[in-house]
């Protein structure tokens, strides 16, 4: 995740006119947000596995999921934890209230 304000001069300069730029803009303020948001939910991630394993829960593994937001698709990896005889779960998708399939 490298952006920088040089970007954005790139982008004004490079535009034909404001509405060609504010196009070039939004998409590229989609893509920041949209790696701001997968780093930001890893990060949860891994400090509700601290949690969990605190709890008794092992990581039966790692999984990708993509939840479509109002600025774009955001994919991201987040754990599947279980404790020995429960069905497991996905800490990150409780803690943020992502419903299943959604």
């Amino acid at each position: 995740m490298k952006h920088s304000v040089s970007d954005v001069i790139e982008i004004l300069k490079s535009s034909n006119n404001q509405v060609e730029a504010e196009k070039q803009l939004m998409n590229y303020f989609a893509e920041v947000a949209g790696e701001v948001m997968q780093s930001a939910l890893e990060s949860i991630d891994d400090e509700l596995q601290k949690e969990y394993k605190a709890k008794g829960y092992c990581m039966e593994r790692k999984d990708s999921r993509t939840i479509q937001f109002l600025f774009g698709s955001v994919t991201f990896k987040r754990r599947r934890m279980a404790r020995e005889g429960e069905t497991g779960c996905y800490p990150l998708d409780i803690s943020c209230g992502f419903e299943k399939g959604s």
